[in-house]
């Protein structure tokens, strides 16, 4: 990996496809605020109702529907999940679009504290083409990525480990516990992208 992401022109073709929208869902007036700048809807609609695919969130969560799902995904039903939905790295691409991933994250100690009570469900975000390798773990981790809907992952699990990735806020909906693992905030932060938020001072 190395070189441009030409992320100057990605940005120019996003911003060409968010010219094409009549209408703009936000979930709330701090997004919706924010949704004005980044999709360049300052003069036009953004209508400030909640997102539909959260909806589910509140209909199936319930011990019938999260077990429905979690046999769907052959996962255990005797286990909780863990879910990991870190967020893309602008630094790690091989072109615009199509990012890498380095799992950070120490899955061998995981398995080790938790392997008995937990599974180790991850998913990506779809901007990531690399597929990461994880039989070494066994039973202990599922590789949820390619499945079509991350609601359903919410739903089954039992708590969520982000990182920049706006899934919490999704998540929060569920009322279940939420770690930011923020292994390199300062790069992030300050080199790669920015935020929104004071992350040390804005969130739980």
């Amino acid at each position: 990996m190395g070189g441009s992401t030409n992320i100057e022109g990605y940005h120019r073709k996003f911003l060409a496809t968010c010219n094409d929208w009549d209408y703009l869902v936000s979930q709330n007036s701090f997004s919706t605020e924010i949704f004005k700048s980044c999709f360049a809807f300052k003069d036009r609609p953004i209508l400030q109702i909640g997102y539909p695919r959260n909806d589910i969130l509140i209909r199936d969560n319930n011990k019938e529907k999260i077990k429905e799902y979690k046999k769907k995904l052959g996962l255990p039903l005797d286990k909780k999940i863990i879910l990991y939905a870190p967020t893309w790295r602008d630094d790690q691409f091989y072109e615009a679009g199509q990012y890498g991933f380095e799992l950070d994250l120490d899955v061998n100690r995981l398995q080790e504290e938790f392997g008995d009570e937990y599974v180790l469900l991850l998913r990506l975000h779809y901007f990531i083409v690399d597929q990461l390798d994880l039989s070494k773990y066994g039973d202990f981790t599922v590789d949820g990525s390619s499945y079509d809907d991350i609601t359903d992952l919410y739903l089954i699990s039992d708590m969520l480990i982000t990182d920049y990735s706006s899934v919490f806020f999704d998540y929060a909906n569920l009322k279940r516990p939420v770690l930011y693992y923020t292994y390199d905030l300062d790069k992030y932060r300050d080199v790669l992208r920015g935020f929104y938020l004071d992350m040390e001072k804005d969130l739980p």
